[in-house]
């Protein structure tokens, strides 16, 4: 039975370096799902969880949450 990941966006996370590389393969083979798609470097990742943690510590210092 093949899995289906029904409501399911595809992120491809990469470094810096290879995110070229990762548009044109996507665009050439994978084409039909270029708009799905969401490719994003490890770094990015990183700031986001950093942020998301410093936004949660001042919810938490503000007794918001």
């Amino acid at each position: 039975m093949p899995l289906i990941f029904w409501n399911s966006i595809p992120v491809l996370v990469t470094d810096d370096n290879q995110i070229a590389e990762v548009k044109k393969w996507i665009e050439g083979s994978f084409h039909e799902l270029k708009d799905i798609f969401r490719i994003i470097s490890w770094k990015e990742i990183k700031e986001y969880y950093e942020e998301k943690r410093r936004i949660k510590e001042l919810e938490t210092k503000l007794k918001l949450v």
